[in-house]
C-alpha cells in the first residue's frame, strides 16, 4: 500500500445503482507527483471476486469522483481499491469494508388461514432499484410439499394482484 494515500470510506445508506461521490487524501509529507490509480469495487465475500472498475487513471491533483454503483450487486460488505493503474495487482489503499444494499422484491405476507379454491390479494414491494420484470409468483409449502405456479407480474407497473389459491391444492 502506498503510504499518504487514503481513499475514504463511504458513509450512509448506499443502494445499488446510486451515484455516490467517492473521496480520498494525498499526505503533503509523503507527496506522489504524478500519481495515477484505478478505483475497484470488491466483494469482501467472494473469494473469486477480481473487482468491477468504477473509474479509470485518476492523478494526483484530483480528490474525488462521482461513481455509479452497479444495479445489479447483492447485498453484502464491499471496498474500494486503489490500484496502480500500470498493475492492477498492486494495491495503494483500500477503504474498510461498508454495505450497500442490492435490490429487492419483498412480498407481504397473507395472515390468517388461506384454503383452497380463495381468492387472495398478494402486494409486494420494488426496492433499491428492482428490475426483473416481469416475476413469478408461487406458492410452495404444505405437507406433502407443493409449488403451484400463480402468475407472472410486473413491478413496473403494479404493486398487488388477485391470484386464486388452486382447488387441488392440499391443506
Amino acid at each position: 500500500m502506498a503510504t499518504g494515500f487514503a481513499i475514504n470510506t463511504p458513509t450512509g445508506n448506499i443502494v445499488a445503482g446510486q451515484q455516490l461521490e467517492v473521496t480520498w487524501t494525498f499526505d503533503a509529507i509523503d507527496p506522489v507527483e504524478g500519481f495515477g490509480f484505478v478505483l475497484a469495487l470488491l466483494s469482501t465475500t467472494d473469494q473469486n471476486n477480481n473487482g468491477i472498475e468504477i473509474n479509470y487513471g485518476f492523478q494526483s491533483d484530483g480528490t474525488s469522483t462521482v461513481v455509479t454503483i452497479p444495479s445489479d450487486l447483492p447485498t453484502g460488505q464491499y471496498v474500494f481499491d486503489g490500484l496502480d493503474q500500470g498493475n492492477l495487482g498492486l494495491s495503494f489503499a483500500q477503504t474498510a469494508p461498508f454495505t450497500i444494499s442490492g435490490p429487492t422484491l419483498i412480498l407481504d405476507t397473507p395472515s390468517g388461514t388461506i384454503v383452497a379454491g380463495q381468492e387472495l390479494l398478494v402486494t409486494w414491494e420494488a426496492t433499491n432499484g428492482f428490475v426483473a420484470d416481469p416475476f413469478e409468483l408461487f406458492l410452495i409449502g404444505g405437507s406433502p410439499e407443493v409449488s403451484e405456479f400463480l402468475g407472472t407480474f410486473s413491478t413496473n407497473v403494479q404493486t398487488s394482484a388477485e391470484v386464486t389459491i388452486p382447488s387441488d391444492t392440499p391443506a
